[in-house]
């Protein structure tokens, strides 16, 4: 059996990548609670029925956090009216249709319903964008 001298190896410094400037990550949802009546979604708008922002923007609040039906009833319609989950679940799958439409397939499934606990906004915080009615002057 032959030996074979190992060969001297000398280390190469690996070459180090240009450093990019930052991305600026641009919202992907955009609410705006001075246009209750639609939110643009990947530089698209898409029109909402007034309860339909509401459970959005609740939902806006914690992005990707489960809210339950119960505070998803009470955002959208008050304290008073709950009767049980299938309140949100009609409102709920028009919101994720629109959504759907508007974001496509690259940007996460929009609304996300967990089983038997409630709904999720299923974006990432950074993504999503709420302006809020600015306070007037006294």
């Amino acid at each position: 059996m032959r030996r074979v001298k190992a060969a001297a190896v000398t280390p190469v410094a690996p070459k180090q990548a240009k450093k990019a400037a930052p991305a600026v990550v641009a919202p992907v949802l955009l609410l705006d609670a001075r246009a209750p009546d639609r939110v643009v979604a990947c530089g698209k708008t898409v029109k909402l029925t007034q309860i339909e922002f509401r459970l959005l923007w609740r939902l806006a609040e914690e992005p990707g956090a489960c809210v339950t039906y119960y505070e998803l009833v009470c955002a959208m319609f008050g304290a008073d009216e709950y009767e049980g989950a299938h309140q949100v679940y009609s409102h709920a799958s028009r919101v994720r249709r629109k959504l759907a439409a508007a974001l496509g397939e690259d940007c996460g499934e929009g609304v996300a319903t967990v089983p038997k606990e409630g709904v999720k906004l299923d974006l990432a915080a950074n993504l999503v964008t709420r302006v809020e009615r600015a306070e007037k002057a006294a």
